[in-house]
């Protein structure tokens, strides 16, 4: 086995760098001739990869240069290295290097370099910090401005004196805190923990220190405190899941990235397998680190396998794509009324920030809007849809031929005496319905859909009623006789509702009538109108926690609510309460983040926004579909009570999108002397044009 290790440790003296460096370059020398280059900081080549071929005992013929992440990435996207170590994902610029050199790679994550922030248990106001918390208590004038808790402006902190414990100033932890707060360094009057630093801190009233996750997950006597210093701005416990989805941002991803030219040298996919294994992952650990979590290990291996796409695939929030602060234009919004809280919200938080785009929100129906989107000529930009696009049929005028014979035969008597047109038009239009999705391909429209998310509504009923049976399972006829208009002074007890119920009197608990998406969800039918909503409800609250409150205190009691909201039940109250079962027409099913994700919970609806790809040249387009699935207003989505689509998948939606506007046609230049009908402009398939709107919209 021939390793090199060469490059500089902070902590070696003079005379054992200068031994080194003179080993170093002869060794290089040997092995640049024919054996593999590993690139890149110290923190994964030394500490993993290093350790990786000791523990291993695989035989590589490698030199290993520690030359810190941007030389490293440097060195692999010129060829000069098979492999680099990262602390953080290649840059766009980056990447493009690698392509113009023909360097195609697989990435793989080895795990991440996390900082936690402990505090003396005292402390019980400091429970989630943000970035500005940060800054009060870290930042160089804080050790003038921030002497007590009182000062660092934190809700009902006391007057008790601030004592800081930081990690040694070369380490990376000490430089994860340095780049979340402002200023150069920290705070001077800070304790550098010489030892246990966990131990300080416990032993200290006052005491906030920054430490590892590995260190702080096994501590006691201290409290983890959340962070939220991310544009998801959410507090978050540091867990592998939460630095997976980009929840919880003081922690730099550990990356290797490989050239697939070197992918037939088997004692470098030896070494992969063993970097992706458990034990792998336990030196990460034994280094410090925080392993990746079981998905990210199982997309390792694929990538391994050659089951996943090489490239991207830890990274994906990297893009090339920025909003233009200058960005001009005028768009327009239809579709179904059903998502219009959630498309207000965000229009209007886009429109704030881009004054210069004027979004026009008018939303006449899938129908009606779908036939204007899929006419192309840009008088719907961005459709909102609850429906699959090949479910949704528009009612489109289609031009007929008209035999003049048939029309002479069948016209009126007097028809010719009384006029004589000018010319004869052998076609007449016909009203048709068709498919959206024909619809849209007859006009060389592209649509793309990409999901919002799902709402769904829920019942809830009290857990220690027993008039109902063991199983309680309502068919949606049964949740429209308890609900809807008819029941009305009729239905007052259970048994009205079905025949196996005891005659317990039956109290309702709704959100205000006409206030919630979701009565309309519960009241829906497959044909024709949403029922209205029965006027003697027992309370009107738009509380959903109320409503729980008062399903738990009584039998015979029943509430509906978003699945977003009952996910906010206090865990003490929900042993006091009970989510109802629907009958689907084939079987009772629960709501859970499963059925209502699979559809198979019947309440549902998934709201989807459309684009033409064709028209992806517009940047005001772009910038607001890019907007919408940003990190910053994921909480918009949120709010409108949306699950399905999670913080983490925020990167990957971005991707694709970077893809489609890599590949969008640039906008055709409009002559400024053209008239606006000109003679020679496309003409627009008849099947787009709409007419009137079908009933009920």
């Amino acid at each position: 086995m021939k390793i090199v290790l060469r490059g500089t440790r902070l902590t070696l003296v003079m005379a054992l760098c200068l031994c080194i460096f003179a080993f170093s370059s002869v060794a290089q020398e040997d092995a640049s001739d024919d054996g593999l280059t590993v690139a890149g900081s110290a923190l994964v080549v030394e500490n993993i990869v290093n350790q990786a071929l000791d523990f291993s005992g695989i035989s590589l013929d490698a030199t290993l240069n520690i030359t810190g992440t941007t030389n490293g990435l440097a060195a692999f996207c010129a060829g000069d290295a098979t492999i680099a170590g990262a602390t953080r994902p290649l840059t766009v610029e980056e990447e493009a290097i690698c392509n113009a050199n023909g360097v195609t790679f697989a990435e793989y994550l080895l795990g991440y370099d996390t900082m936690a922030v402990i505090a003396h248990p005292d402390l019980t106001f400091v429970e989630c910090l943000t970035t500005n918390n940060l800054n009060n208590i870290f930042t160089p004038s804080a050790q003038a401005d921030v002497t007590t808790w009182a000062d660092a402006s934190l809700a009902d902190a006391t007057d008790t004196p601030v004592s800081v414990f930081l990690p040694a100033t070369n380490s990376s932890t000490y430089a994860l805190l340095d780049n979340l707060v402002d200023g150069f360094g920290l705070r001077a009057d800070a304790t550098v923990a010489t030892e246990d630093i966990v131990a300080q801190v416990s032993n200290t009233p006052g005491a906030i220190g920054v430490t590892t996750l590995n260190t702080a997950s096994a501590a006691e006597g201290v409290t983890l405190v959340e962070l939220n210093t991310t544009e998801l701005n959410t507090c978050a416990q540091p867990t592998t899941e939460t630095i997976d989805s980009g929840e919880y941002g003081a922690a730099n991803r550990l990356l290797l990235y490989v050239n697939m030219d070197a992918s037939g040298d088997e004692n470098l996919q030896s070494l992969l397998s063993y970097l992706v294994s458990e034990d792998g992952n336990a030196i990460a650990v034994n280094s410090g680190f925080t392993a990746p979590s079981a998905d990210s290990v199982a997309l390792n291996q694929s990538i391994l396998a050659g089951e996943a796409e090489i490239g991207r695939n830890f990274s994906r929030d990297v893009v090339a794509f920025e909003i233009p602060g200058d960005v001009i234009g005028s768009l327009t919004i239809g579709g179904t009324a059903d998502a219009v809280t959630y498309i207000n919200s965000v229009t209007g938080a886009f429109s704030r920030s881009y004054p210069s785009v004027t979004v026009n929100v008018n939303t006449l129906g899938e129908s009606r809007d779908g036939a204007a989107f899929c006419n192309g000529t840009g008088t719907v930009d961005i459709l909102t849809t609850s429906t699959m696009l090949d479910a949704i049929n528009v009612t489109v005028s289609e031009t007929v031929e008209v035999d003049p014979l048939d029309a002479e035969a069948t016209a009126e008597p007097d028809a010719e005496a009384t006029e004589t047109p000018d010319s004869e038009d052998p076609t007449e239009a016909q009203p048709t319905t068709v498919a959206l999705t024909e619809n849209c391909a007859n006009n060389e429209v592209d649509p793309i859909m990409f999901e919002i998310g799902t709402r769904a509504a829920v019942l809830i009923g009290n857990a220690t009623a027993d008039f109902w049976g063991d199983e309680v399972c309502l068919t949606t006829d049964e949740v429209i006789s308890i609900w809807g208009a008819t029941a009305t002074d009729t239905i007052t007890t259970w048994d009205a509702v079905f025949d196996d119920a005891d005659a317990v009197d039956l109290f309702t608990f709704a959100p205000p009538l006409g206030t919630s998406r979701y009565a309309d969800l519960l009241l829906a039918q497959d044909s024709g109108p949403v029922l209205p909503m029965r006027s003697d409800v027992t309370e009107q609250n738009p509380d959903a926690l109320y409503r729980a409150a008062a399903v738990a205190n009584a039998p015979g009691t029943i509430a509906f609510m978003g699945w977003d909201e009952y996910l906010e039940i206090p865990e003490e109250q929900l042993a006091a309460i009970q989510l109802i079962a629907i009958n689907n027409g084939g079987s009772c099913v629960t709501p859970s983040a499963e059925t209502i994700t699979d559809g198979s919970y019947p309440y549902v609806e998934t709201t989807r926004v459309v684009f033409d790809n064709n028209q992806l040249g517009n940047t005001a387009l772009q910038s607001l579909i890019w907007f919408m699935f940003s990190d910053e207003n994921f909480e918009l989505i949120e709010n409108a009570g949306y699950t399905g689509v999670t913080a983490g998948d925020l990167p990957a939606i971005r991707e694709q999108l970077q893809a489609l506007y890599d590949a969008a046609p640039a906008p055709e230049p409009v002559a400024p002397d053209a008239p606006p009908f000109a003679s020679d402009a496309p003409s627009i398939n008849p099947l787009a044009t709409p007419i009137a709107p079908p009933s009920g919209e």
